[in-house]
């Protein structure tokens, strides 16, 4: 597993757990009963839009250079965390019960 490796490995497993506490934990652990949901306009699709072409051009490098499996599989993970952020999840703003004190 070299550098790159472990980088990718890192930044995928990272964007994963933002996910799961975005989706999970704040809006049914945290400070109580969700009160309202306000649905906010997402932001930042361009920025995505261009994360995941420079993915692709990485996995491009990584295969025609004969790259390793694990490499261009971690690529594709990532992009794949990249696509759900930026397009699938839906920006919510919670109001709760409790307040933070």
């Amino acid at each position: 597993m070299t550098l790159t490796d472990i980088g990718l490995a890192l930044m995928t497993a990272a964007a994963l757990l933002f996910a799961l506490f975005d989706e999970f934990i704040v809006d049914y652990v945290l400070r109580g009963k969700t009160r309202l949901r306000v649905p906010l306009r997402r932001q930042g699709r361009l920025d995505g839009l261009i994360f995941i072409v420079l993915l692709l051009i990485l996995l491009y490098k990584n295969i025609t250079t004969g790259g390793t499996v694990l490499t261009s599989t971690l690529i594709l993970m990532l992009g794949m965390m990249v696509v759900y952020l930026a397009y699938i999840r839906r920006p919510l703003m919670l109001f709760k019960t409790e307040f933070l004190r």
